[in-house]
């Protein structure tokens, strides 16, 4: 038995020595084709902070907002949401965080009197409250019926990290929306911002969201994790070493 276990553990010392070898060599590959791993809002650990990625998202949207985009980020999340916008003619629509309703406070909210409003209740990390999304779409309504804009033109989205339907809402009434989408939305775009701060910070942003998920596919995961599982034994030694 003694013979067995040393010609064990000498077997063990080989493959981890061979595996370390190896991803050693595969990590320098990866870092090579990838460059530099650097994301600002990573960086600064902003986290899942809502107020902090509402108010990001309420930036992008608004046409008079430094990035002097214009209506590019608006227009393609109204198109999201199925909502044409006149391009055209944007001054006279507003964007608004933290807008508070007769019932309720709302993240996000977009408006042109008489002709459309959002709602963008934005939940990152935190529950729902209670009849929250109720309380918003009301809120919703009374703001549609003051500013004299059809039914059909008032939206509700709820975004989350992975497109789930409200739980305190009528699903029928709130669109779900994952920051998947927003990152399938907006990416495109990215070669159309001449200015390159603003280019770089919307790409750190959206690839920051983009990774908001509760569940992972094979395909989403990262090189160095299919790394370690096409060496499962292998790292299982160096575990069990440690």
């Amino acid at each position: 038995f003694g013979a067995l276990r040393a010609r064990h553990r000498a077997e063990r010392l080989i493959r981890m020595g061979g595996f370390l070898d190896a991803f050693a060599r595969d990590m320098e590959s990866i870092r090579e084709r990838r460059g530099p791993d650097v994301n600002a809002v990573a960086l600064l650990r902003v986290g899942d902070d809502e107020l902090t990625h509402s108010a990001v998202l309420a930036w992008l949207l608004d046409h008079a907002a430094g990035h002097r985009q214009g209506t590019l980020f608006m227009a393609a999340f109204a198109g999201l949401l199925g909502l044409d916008i006149n391009e055209a003619d944007p001054n006279r629509y507003r964007v608004r965080t933290e807008y508070v309703g007769a019932e309720a406070r709302i993240d996000v909210m977009v408006y042109r009197p008489g002709d459309f409003v959002i709602y963008i209740e934005n939940k990152t990390g935190s529950g729902e409250g209670m009849e929250q999304l109720d309380r918003e779409f009301r809120d919703m309504r009374r703001t549609g019926a003051a500013l004299h804009i059809p039914e059909h033109r008032q939206h509700a989205a709820f975004l989350t990290p992975d497109g789930r339907a409200p739980e305190t809402g009528d699903p029928d009434s709130w669109q779900p929306l994952s920051y998947g989408d927003l990152h399938g939305a907006f990416a495109p775009l990215l070669g159309r911002i001449k200015d390159n701060k603003v280019r770089w910070l919307v790409a750190d942003w959206l690839e920051y969201v983009s990774k908001w998920k509760e569940c992972v596919t094979m395909d989403a995961f990262s090189e160095e994790s299919l790394l370690v599982a096409r060496n499962w034994r292998a790292a299982d030694d160096v575990h069990q070493a440690v």
